[in-house]
């Protein structure tokens, strides 16, 4: 994955309440940068918010979401087929209550209004999103909360990535902690082949065990 933006200048960004030290490219949008013909699963992990809003991530190829407090934890995931070139990750923040909001979309404005949709647009945005390459996935989450990451010990390229967004509840670019969670990319073997055979296997386990179970 590449984040194309620039950091922020210091003191831009509040501190991260979820993850206190976490720090981010703010503004970024995430595009995947691989192998063309090759496919990669994409996935979503929630770990955490703080909002007085219910906002969701979704995942806009097969329409699964996170929903903040609800989902802490688990993940949803697509897959696709790159094209050798940087491509958007489909991926975008909607608010479901508590206030009417634009969908923020990773990427250009969907409708090109900026009222339905926006675009994780510029410094001062009302709703925007930061990007961090600072996480190891070796670590159980609730060490996540200590990486204490800064401007040396981040990076704007990786397999995994936090993101961080700011649903405008308490003015701009206050403090990105509304949904956090983070997305990982992985080559699938054989394109895809290897997955496939993964599932009609476990299909076929299912069959049985409701054979025995009748």
């Amino acid at each position: 994955m590449q984040a194309f933006q620039t950091p922020p200048p210091p003191g831009t960004v509040a501190a991260n309440d979820v993850i206190p030290g976490l720090w981010g490219y703010l503004n970024g949008s995430l595009f995947l940068d691989g192998i063309a013909g090759d496919s990669y699963l994409v996935k979503f992990t929630l770990f955490g918010s703080e909002s007085g809003w219910t906002n969701q991530l979704r995942e806009t190829q097969g329409n699964t979401v996170l929903i903040e407090q609800t989902d802490i934890g688990k993940s949803i995931s697509y897959q696709t087929v790159s094209a050798g070139a940087p491509q958007l990750l489909k991926f975008q923040f909607e608010t479901i209550a508590g206030s009417v909001q634009p969908i923020l979309v990773n990427g250009p404005d969907l409708d090109g209004a900026g009222t339905t949709y926006v675009a994780n647009g510029g410094v001062g945005a009302l709703r925007t999103f930061y990007v961090s390459f600072c996480i190891d996935p070796t670590k159980p989450g609730n060490q996540q909360r200590n990486l204490m990451c800064n401007e040396t010990g981040n990076a704007t390229t990786g397999d995994i990535a936090w993101l961080a967004l700011d649903d405008s509840g308490a003015g701009p670019n206050d403090n990105h902690d509304d949904w956090v969670g983070y997305v990982q990319v992985t080559r699938v073997p054989d394109g895809g082949a290897t997955l496939a055979l993964l599932g009609g296997a476990l299909m076929a386990v299912a069959a049985l065990r409701r054979k025995f179970d009748a």
